[in-house]
């Protein structure tokens, strides 16, 4: 990096539904100083694309000097983005569209800035770093406040015509389920995600739950509400995996976003019932991510850091 002696680091920051993450990043996938606060949600859309580029100044200026000093900024977003010309196009979470963020981040902060979708940065740093390096055919799913995946076919990640590609969360699944967000029914978020299990856990319940480890909690306790909604979307994930694999033959299931965190609780049942589905196949491996929910934020670091090079 001749034209950055100075910079040590890349500056990684993972804008998702209900957090941003923000950390230091090297060039091999090392994360520093990861550090998180709450997505702001003013009414959606443009102010709060404001203060994301709020969040990233603050972030730069506070390492304007010194040993910490920063090469580029690697910056990551949901929902549909066109990273060849920097906008985030739509974000139902999020609720911006067409916003130019890329531009927007640059000119304030004065240094290079790489810009990609979450879930693809999140693939970025699995295949390089983490549990899907060495395989060159793989699917990085994450379950979070969304659903999301990343598909890499041949050693390359695959975005799709539109920038499109890997929308996994609105895979319909059920076509007399709840309305999503994005205008479809029955869409796989509204089932696995942790926004939608938490508002499935309420509407059974009568009352609500506070974040999906308390569920979690309460599957485990044998709640029969909270059994029922994890197993519900335990089944409806397992049969959109086993569509993406008859379709597309992975040889390894990457699983990230926090509800990876659920460990056993998770990846014990949900590989069986990919088997079950498959039937007349072999399933792939079904994995936990090695970077889990950080996987954004040391993916956007490392496209950094690609940008940088080229």
């Amino acid at each position: 990096m001749a034209n950055v002696p100075l910079a040590t680091w890349a500056l990684g920051v993972d804008v998702g539904g209900t957090q941003i993450k923000s950390g230091l990043v090297g060039q091999g996938g090392g994360l520093r100083d990861l550090s998180s606060r709450s997505t702001p949600q003013p009414g959606g859309g443009r102010p709060v694309a404001d203060l994301v580029v709020d969040h990233v100044a603050r972030e730069v200026a506070a390492r304007a000097i010194g040993p910490d000093r920063i090469a580029g900024v690697g910056l990551v977003v949901p929902g549909l983005v066109n990273e060849t010309d920097g906008i985030a196009s739509y974000s139902a979470n999020l609720g911006w569209r067409d916003v130019p963020l890329r531009r927007m981040v640059e000119d304030r902060v004065n240094l290079p800035v790489a810009f990609a979708h979450d879930v693809r940065a999140g693939a970025v740093a699995e295949g390089s770093a983490g549990a899907g390096r060495g395989c060159s055919d793989f699917l990085f799913v994450t379950l979070g406040t969304g659903v999301g995946a990343a598909v890499t076919v041949a050693g390359q990640l695959y975005a799709g015509a539109t920038f499109s590609g890997g929308e996994f969360g609105h895979v319909v699944v059920d076509e007399a389920g709840h309305p999503c967000a994005c205008g479809r029914r029955g869409c796989l978020e509204t089932l696995a995600s942790g926004s939608g299990m938490l508002r499935r856990f309420a509407e059974r319940a009568g009352s609500p739950v506070g974040d999906v480890s308390e569920l979690l909690r309460l599957v485990e306790q044998g709640n029969a509400h909270a059994v029922a909604v994890w197993e519900g979307g335990l089944e409806a994930l397992a049969l959109a995996l086993a569509n993406y694999v008859i379709l597309l033959d992975p040889a390894l299931i990457v699983v990230g976003g926090g509800i990876s965190n659920a460990g056993d609780m998770l990846f014990g049942p949900l590989a069986d019932l990919v088997g079950r589905s498959l039937a007349c196949r072999s399933s792939p491996r079904i994995v936990p991510g090695e970077f889990g929910s950080a996987a954004g934020c040391v993916g956007a670091g490392l496209l950094s850091w690609k940008m940088l090079a080229a």
